[in-house]
């Protein structure tokens, strides 16, 4: 018995004195590897690089980890990322990184091979051809339409002057945000799609009618705007074009009967929704940057703004992201178009210094497999094709959403920027169309209209009959 347990022991000693040796030789060996690795590596090419997304949850984990994921595929290059915040500071919606930009395009030498440009498409205002100029065109690199979205390139080669200048990552599709926990409150259920004016009057009535019984720190407010940023008016821009004769009539290019005729319906049913105090008095004061998230707290209904926002309140409180359910933009009429698009992030300069890396760099964005990625972060579409059928996505209020735009609309999709016209037309899509003053009972859409017509006049703008 004795000598059994004398005979286990030893073999036991044996054993961890093995595995002790083979440790020993294992981690001599694995530093003689990276010895050799580090004597064998090429040179690396470092690509510098303006990052974007910063604290938006899950699309500033999809960049970090897309960088992270290329560094290690390529160990012959070296992507560092810094963001704009810390270039120029918080200056979402400013002009400071759209200056600094230009600066760096302008210069003998960009500092970053891959700029940020958000689809910013007058960095040097002053020149329409500013891209072709100074960005590589992406469109004569092999591999690149081939993976975009069909029509895209072709579609938006006239926004940046003839040429493609990065991949179409980020899409998005505008919406008539819900908290669902507002409306089951009021005792209503909004529709995701297929929503009529009619249906969206009823809604704001239920929600006065509400109000009626209420305290005034318990009222509930129908939409949330904000005075710097006014997302309200792609509501207003979506109901103008089912009120038009004729879809087509949008695009022309210059201010007709038509539009005006439909503007001014428009105008009548917004009058409709003054007697429900829609918006809050205050609205105007508001910053965007520091209410988007009061949109959880259930004291507003609706929130018109694009699919990114999943992300925004995504870094704010996924618990209550969950109650929140984007909705198609109601309408007069069912029509052809709807408000969303595609948009360039990342640029190569031509000056930059490693200009070939960062095109690559791009290049491994611009697939597939990326594209899937992205819409289970971002919730939002991209103009990268996938290598999953949208219609394989699905399972939540966010991706049925995406699905059903895509199903509805295919590519019509309206672009409010740029080249598209915007309520009159291009030149004036900021001229006053008076959606804010009629909805809050400010002056009547007849009021509206005599005011519109009197500004053009002034204008010398040529109004054609059709």
């Amino acid at each position: 018995m004795h000598k059994m347990i004398r005979t286990s022991a030893y073999s036991l000693i044996l054993v961890i004195a093995s595995l002790l040796f083979a440790c020993s030789s294992g981690k001599n060996d694995q530093e003689q590897e990276t010895n050799n690795i580090n004597v064998d590596r090429p040179e690396q090419t470092e690509i510098k690089m303006v990052g974007q997304w910063l604290g938006q949850a899950d699309r500033e984990k999809f960049i970090r980890e897309f960088v992270r994921e290329y560094n290690f595929l390529n160990q012959d290059q070296k992507v560092t990322m810094v963001f704009p915040e810390d270039l120029v500071g918080n200056d979402r919606g400013g002009q400071k990184l759209d200056q600094w930009t230009a600066q760096q395009i302008q210069s003998n030498q960009s500092e970053y091979d891959l700029l940020m440009i958000n689809n910013v498409e007058n960095i040097i205002p002053d020149d329409p051809d500013w891209a072709s100029t100074y960005l590589v065109d992406f469109s004569q690199i092999e591999g690149f339409t081939e993976n975009t979205v069909d029509g895209v390139v072709e579609r938006y080669k006239e926004r940046w002057s003839g040429i493609a200048p990065g991949p179409f990552i980020e899409g998005y599709y505008y919406a008539l945000w819900c908290n669902q926990n507002v409306a089951q409150k009021l005792g209503i259920e909004v529709k995701q799609t297929g929503m009529t004016f009619e249906d969206f009057k009823g809604y704001l009535k239920a929600m006065h009618q509400y109000n009626q019984s209420q305290p005034e720190e318990e009222k509930i407010y129908g939409i949330l705007e904000a005075g710097d940023w006014s997302t309200l008016i792609d509501l207003f821009n979506q109901l103008f074009l089912s009120n038009l004769k004729s879809n087509e009539h949008y695009h022309n290019e210059y201010i007709s009967e038509s539009k005006l005729e439909a503007w001014h319906q428009t105008l009548k049913q917004l009058e409709q929704l003054a007697p429900y105090n829609t918006l809050p008095p205050d609205w105007q004061s508001k910053v965007w940057n520091d209410i988007f998230s009061d949109m959880l707290n259930d004291r507003y209904l609706f929130f018109s703004n694009a699919t990114w926002m999943y992300n925004f309140w995504q870094s704010a409180d996924r618990e209550k992201l969950r109650k929140m359910m984007p909705a198609e933009y109601p309408v007069t009429r069912p029509v052809d178009y709807y408000i969303g698009g595609y948009q360039v992030m990342w640029v190569v300069p031509k000056n930059a210094k490693n200009p070939d890396a960062a095109v690559d760099f791009l290049m491994a964005m611009n697939q597939p497999k990326v594209a899937d990625k992205w819409m289970r972060y971002a919730k939002s579409p991209t103009g990268i094709k996938a290598e999953l059928a949208s219609s394989s996505m699905g399972g939540d209020q966010f991706e049925n959403f995406i699905n059903a735009i895509d199903e509805k609309y295919g590519e019509n999709k309206i672009t409010l920027s740029g080249n598209s016209q915007y309520i009159f037309d291009h030149e004036r899509r900021f001229s006053n169309n008076y959606g804010h003053e009629v909805m809050t009972g400010k002056i009547t859409a007849d009021e509206a209209m005599k005011k519109i017509r009197a500004g053009f006049k002034n204008q010398n703008v040529k109004i054609v009959r059709e």
